[in-house]
């Protein structure tokens, strides 16, 4: 990933598939093909944490949840973009696990 100046909730700009980073703020995934991104729990210590991974491209962009499930449903581990620019999803982090606030086309499986 490439990091971009500016603003404390400006993070990572993901243009290889692999790990996301675990920090508050915006995040972009975007690359001229779609990316396969990983996201660990987030550690208690985070608990609060609101962080949005948003698509810079439009590609079918997937995220997978390593270790737990999305708080949507019981086999619900990863985010698929529909491939549109702006795409995106907004966790908060509790307890040890990811909390789906809001999405816009994801699909969560």
């Amino acid at each position: 990933p490439s990091f971009r100046a500016g603003s404390p909730l400006t993070g990572w700009t993901y243009t290889t598939a692999g790990a996301i980073t675990v920090q508050p703020g915006v995040q972009k995934i975007g690359s001229a093909g779609a990316l396969a991104m990983t996201l660990v729990p987030p550690t208690t210590a985070q608990n609060g944490m609101v962080m949005t991974l948003i698509a810079s491209t439009a590609q079918a962009h997937t995220v997978t949840l390593t270790t737990t499930k999305w708080n949507a449903g019981p086999t619900v581990t990863i985010a698929t973009y529909a491939g549109v620019i702006g795409n995106s999803l907004t966790i908060y982090a509790d307890a040890g696990a990811w909390w789906v606030l809001s999405s816009f086309g994801i699909t969560l499986s």
